[in-house]
């Protein structure tokens, strides 16, 4: 009988020690399973994988960029299993969206979550969302800057909704304005919705694009065919021959943005 009860009460004392440790010995082993680190420009960041699309991490300046899918073929098939862009991973706040995050990849909607601050630029192999199947798409208010080519052709596009009067859109090059949003060769035939005297009006005026007022409904631009750059006009009679050559010059303007990066205390685990 002492035997007995020598034994149960070790086990008792066991289980009690287990319950204790347990936990600690559970999170000991989740900061063991650590994940394997890079470096760029930025700092030090791991990937989380969702469905195939990634997330960049950086711990250190407290954000994420979503960098989406950087295999095509495996975009294409990802897609399906696309649960949308999520606003925080592990606790850090999803920044940005990535120049190529959703580059070619047959996308046919996607609300952008109000964590973001700035879609990023591509480049001339393609932007964010180029060649996706967008037919609209809202820009919520906490976005600051679009990147270059970041809707370029897009060819279902219709609408896109830019929040943010004060949104930057950028371009590629001074005299290509309209390679960031197009859907086709030669521009935009969509709308641009925004706010009245807006970055999103002067963008529109820039190209000749449809924009319409958010708040009233207003059309304020209204898209027109391009011009010619030179025009010849030639008179023939029987003594002499005159010709007038008149030139159009079109001056494209743009505007610098210049950022400051905070960057916050590191995370220590």
């Amino acid at each position: 009988m002492k035997k007995v009860n020598i034994f149960k009460r070790l086990s008792s004392v066991m289980i009690a020690v287990l319950i204790v440790i347990l936990p600690f010995y559970t999170a000991r082993i989740d900061a063991v399973k650590a994940v394997t680190y890079y470096t760029d420009e930025i700092g030090r960041y791991y990937i989380y994988n969702d469905n195939y699309f990634k997330y960049r991490v950086y711990p250190e300046k407290e954000f994420v960029i979503a960098d989406g899918y950087d295999d095509m073929t495996v975009s294409a098939i990802a897609i399906y299993l696309f649960n949308g862009l999520k606003s925080s991973i592990d606790g850090y706040p999803v920044r940005f969206i990535g120049g190529h995050a959703f580059s070619k990849a047959p996308l046919k909607e996607i609300t952008i979550p109000t964590s973001v601050l700035g879609i990023l630029g591509g480049s001339i192999q393609g932007g964010t969302f180029s060649g996706t199947e967008l037919t609209s798409i809202t820009i919520p208010y906490s976005v600051n800057e679009i990147g270059s080519m970041a809707f370029n052709s897009c060819e279902k596009l219709q609408s896109i909704y830019i929040l943010n009067p004060e949104c930057e859109i950028q371009n590629p090059m001074i005299l290509l304005p309209k390679t960031t949003i197009c859907n086709n060769i030669d521009g935009f035939t969509g709308i641009i919705y925004g706010y009245k005297d807006s970055t999103a009006q002067e963008y529109a005026e820039k190209c000749g694009y449809n924009f319409v007022d958010i708040t009233t409904g207003d059309v304020i631009v209204t898209s027109v065919p391009t011009t010619s750059v030179a025009t010849t006009t030639k008179t023939t009679t029987t003594k002499a021959t005159t010709t007038t050559k008149a030139t159009t010059t079109t001056k494209t303007t743009t505007k610098t943005t210049t950022k400051a990066t905070t960057t916050t205390k590191a995370t220590t685990t």
